[in-house]
């Protein structure tokens, strides 16, 4: 059985290196909260341009685009399984 290295940042888990871990046996290390942090610092970032200026254009630039946020959550697999399985 694998162990399981769960990362919550401000939580009780100490500072250790990925190959610390390695070390330890840990074979799976998730980080749950890291990407949730990461969006709430950029959505943060985004609605402060936009109560600034009013919009988003000036920050369009450094963000995916539609079509690869589109691709990224897998909506083109999700289109092709709703054809294949749709009756």
């Amino acid at each position: 059985m694998p162990l399981l290295f769960n990362w919550a940042e401000g939580g009780k888990t100490p500072p250790v290196s990925l190959a610390r871990l390695t070390e330890l046996g840990y074979r799976i290390v998730i980080f749950p909260i890291s990407t949730l942090l990461a969006a709430t610092a950029a959505m943060r970032a985004i609605l402060r341009e936009i109560a600034a200026s009013g919009t988003p254009a000036a920050a369009l630039a450094g963000l995916p685009t539609f079509g690869e946020f589109v691709d990224f959550i897998g909506l083109p697999q999700v289109r092709e399984a709703e054809q294949r399985y749709a009756t």
